[in-house]
């Protein structure tokens, strides 16, 4: 991936220093960066493109607050039929390209009290629930790390400075365990009540692979969520309605990522 990136690079004046990578709803993210070079992912070798139709599979070099970013507008979920090196191919395209730090983006349902439907919540941890990983089998001598510890895997000094960032906006960034499944499917009540007393403040279907290949590659995360809905609902959820409350969302988070990044300098 190395040489490909090279490729790109050279239409581009700087070495993105951070790349952020967009969940469901959250594409508008990209719009509020400077954009310089914008490129789709089949013209990416190795990168699929994704089957979900609010992940629009287009990679944006440009800058986010003047520091040099690459946001990769959608992901690639397990769902979807992919395998796990298909799925973090944007995590290690972006080390290629020079990137220390990724910042993730996703929609997730919250299961605890303290979080709020609506509301953007920062990812301090996680469970995983996923049966493979991007490190099993011959994939795994892919990474400098082929066996990293995940303690710490969230960043605490991007974590900090986030929740500065938001108080600045009049946010109350709530820290959260994130519950990563395989899906497509959400979750029965039996599954909800399963990750409450597994310490699951939320849960999604998605970020959790990345954040593993990050750090596997050395690389600082930083996650946020918009909780799009919440297992105590009275009524069936479409994906429609999930997009709809994460897009509300999407400044917030386009607005935190900038505030940190800019902190980077």
């Amino acid at each position: 991936m190395k040489e490909i990136a090279s490729r790109f690079l050279q239409q581009f004046a700087d070495t993105p220093k951070v790349a952020i990578i967009t969940g469901t709803g959250l594409g508008p993210i990209a719009s509020n960066c400077d954009i310089k070079v914008s490129v789709p992912y089949n013209r990416i070798p190795e990168m699929p493109v994704s089957t979900v139709s609010s992940h629009a599979s287009i990679l944006h070099l440009g800058y986010l607050g003047g520091v040099p970013v690459a946001v990769f507008q959608g992901r690639h979920h397990y769902y979807e039929g992919r395998t796990m090196e298909q799925v973090t191919a944007p995590i290690r395209f972006a080390e290629a390209l020079g990137v220390k730090t990724i910042f993730l983006s996703n929609a997730s349902g919250g299961l605890s009290t303290d979080v709020e439907e609506g509301s953007v919540v920062l990812i301090k941890d996680h469970i995983s629930f996923f049966t493979d990983s991007p490190l099993r089998g011959m994939a795994g001598f892919k990474y400098p790390n082929r066996f990293p510890d995940m303690r710490g895997a969230y960043s605490a000094d991007l974590r900090a400075k986030a929740i500065e960032v938001a108080a600045g906006i009049g946010i109350t960034l709530k820290e959260v365990v994130y519950a990563g499944m395989p899906g497509p499917q959400l979750e029965t009540d039996a599954e909800y009540n399963f990750l409450k007393i597994a310490g699951a403040h939320c849960v999604g279907m998605s970020t959790v692979p990345e954040v593993i290949a990050a750090r596997a590659l050395g690389l600082e995360v930083m996650g946020l969520s918009v909780i799009t809905d919440h297992s105590d609902r009275q009524s069936a959820l479409t994906l429609q309605e999930i997009m709809k409350k994460a897009t509300e969302k999407a400044g917030i988070i386009a607005s935190i990522f900038e505030g940190v990044v800019k902190g980077m300098n």
